[in-house]
């Protein structure tokens, strides 16, 4: 896993001295996200984790005009169930992320325009499981370790003409082995010129 790991960063940098939002940008600046993560029900060696819900957060720094490179931190806690029978645990996964973004906006950089792209998070995930309420529930099938995650992404921003934003955006992802995982976000971002 640390292979995997080692690799994907090192892909991420390599792919990003290529990019041309990132080459050839004007705009630039810091931005900060906050949403929801929502993950579907899965089962998994005999295990059914009932979704998976709880708040993100993402610190960036995104350069381009028309096409944007983003490059990010992610902190995000979600918490639900796993049942097992008649056994019931707790469950919660703290998650921590390096971020790489590709969005393309369809109108220019100033005023309102919508978006969409796809991005690569790579990170650690920590589970953590409370001893189960009935039965002898053992939540192994949750495991701690390195979490890749890819998504496709879709909003719209606004940009004052001082460089001032507000977005709004909706990803839908893979979150570790949870797939069609939704993540609705808010957020603020400065473009400096």
């Amino acid at each position: 896993m640390k292979t995997l790991f080692a690799i994907t960063l090192a892909a991420f940098g390599a792919a990003s001295l290529f990019v041309p939002g990132a080459a050839f940008a004007r705009a630039k600046g810091p931005s900060v996200v906050g949403g929801i993560l929502l993950t579907p029900e899965k089962t998994e060696d005999g295990i059914t984790f009932d979704a998976l819900f709880g708040p993100t957060t993402r610190i960036g720094w995104e350069i381009g005009d028309f096409l944007n490179s983003e490059f990010s931190f992610q902190y995000t806690h979600a918490f639900g169930t796993a049942r097992d029978g008649g056994a019931v645990a707790d469950i919660s996964l703290d998650t921590y992320a390096v971020g790489y973004r590709l969005t393309l906006d369809l109108f220019r950089k100033r005023g309102f325009t919508p978006f969409f792209g796809a991005g690569l998070n790579v990170g650690l995930a920590s589970a953590e499981a409370a001893e189960a309420r009935a039965g002898g529930l053992a939540v192994d099938a949750l495991r701690s370790g390195v979490l890749l995650e890819l998504h496709a992404v879709a909003g719209a921003r606004y940009t004052t003409e001082s460089g001032l934003g507000f977005r709004a955006e909706g990803a839908y992802s893979t979150y570790g082995r949870f797939f069609g995982t939704w993540m609705p976000s808010i957020g603020v971002f400065y473009s400096f010129k």
